[in-house]
């Protein structure tokens, strides 16, 4: 849901329910979700609407809540939950069934958005799944303009088949400048905004700023765990300050971790040269590694197809399909370097639609 959305949807709870209580009762029955795990009344309804929302997105209980409110008795919520499953089953890629086994061959991820080509990357985040543990850290790189980023896309796609994997991304271009501790505690504010874990339950400030973080990581890990679930770290944007080298021995230690400490961590590093973690060979030949490329014309041929066989639109000829490409590839020669790795994806999805993939 983009943040207009839920702003409807808090709309739609505060019409259909004026008093904490009531509230939650309704997430109980319609959500198993126990609004007391994760606030309280006495902070006021505006936040336990907050809460409620957050929370069903990040359990997966999003479409419970929708269809409950939308054969609710208040004609507003009925209204509002109507609309919003309206727009969401407009918005999710079509192939969403297919994706279920495995998400990682996602197409469409919403929008005007897809997620072309890749193939390495995608069978880089399988073996992370599949690999017993061995290999639970991805190492993501290329030139600046090819689609590091979007990597994150993918990974989260794991957040739509369920509520067994926690995906956060931490991002340095959000971060405030500042000293090592502060940097730190930012890392973990961000990762706990999925966690909730209480502070009385985290590990103490007593300790060095470094030893702090690594014994904060540990403590998420230990929760994910206990609730039979994978955490997964998406670092990006990792900058070449003389903090972020400090960092660097963080994410060292982050990367030891996960593989060979721990068994609900996973870790990917977007454009991190793995020379400035300092690791020793054994470890570091253990890193699973992908080199970001924009796509090229057989690329954008395989992605159609593969759109066609999902959409189950077979009676589109190979040859309309690869007119499609190459209409694609000439319209994003009319587009600068730094622009065109951000063209693909629209240009793509109108032509899917054109062709019939897509609604």
């Amino acid at each position: 849901m983009d943040e207009k959305q839920k702003v409807m949807l808090r709309v739609a709870l505060n019409s259909a329910f004026g008093d904490y209580d009531s509230l939650r009762r309704f997430l109980l029955e319609a959500c198993e979700l126990d609004l007391n795990q994760h606030t309280h009344p006495i902070v006021g309804l505006e936040t336990a609407y907050n809460v409620a929302v957050d929370q069903c997105i990040a359990k997966g209980k999003l479409d419970d809540l929708l269809q409950n409110l939308a054969s609710h008795t208040n004609p507003d919520t009925n209204s509002i939950a109507s609309t919003l499953q309206q727009q969401l089953a407009k918005s999710r890629q079509t192939a969403f069934p297919h994706a279920l086994p495995d998400p990682f061959s996602t197409l469409f991820l919403g929008g005007d958005d897809c997620f072309i080509g890749r193939e390495a990357l995608r069978q880089e985040l399988r073996k992370m799944q599949g690999d017993q543990g061995r290999s639970r850290v991805l190492v993501v790189n290329g030139n600046k303009t090819c689609g590091k980023t979007y990597t994150y896309d993918l990974v989260r796609q794991l957040d739509s088949v369920g509520d067994r994997n926690i995906i956060v991304k931490i991002d340095y271009h959000s971060f405030r400048e500042g000293a090592l501790e502060a940097r730190y505690q930012d890392i973990v504010e961000t990762i706990n905004t999925r966690m909730n874990v209480p502070a009385s339950a985290m590990p103490t400030r007593f300790e060095s700023p470094t030893r702090w973080f690594q014994n904060s990581i540990r403590k998420f890990e230990a929760v994910a765990r206990d609730q039979q679930k994978c955490l997964w770290l998406v670092f990006d944007h990792f900058g070449g300050s003389d903090t972020e080298d400090k960092i660097a021995d963080a994410l060292a230690s982050t990367t030891i971790l996960a593989l060979d400490e721990t068994k609900a961590l996973y870790v990917v590093l977007i454009d991190v040269d793995p020379a400035r973690l300092k690791l020793e060979v054994p470890i570091s030949r253990r890193l699973l590694k992908d080199s970001a490329a924009l796509p090229e014309y057989g690329d954008l041929v395989t992605f159609l197809k593969q759109a066609r066989e999902a959409s189950l639109k077979l009676t589109v000829s190979d040859a309309q399909i690869e007119h499609a490409a190459t209409e694609i590839m000439d319209s994003l020669k009319t587009y600068n370097e730094n622009e065109r790795a951000y063209e693909y994806s629209q240009l793509t999805c109108k032509s899917a639609r054109q062709l019939g993939f897509l609604p």
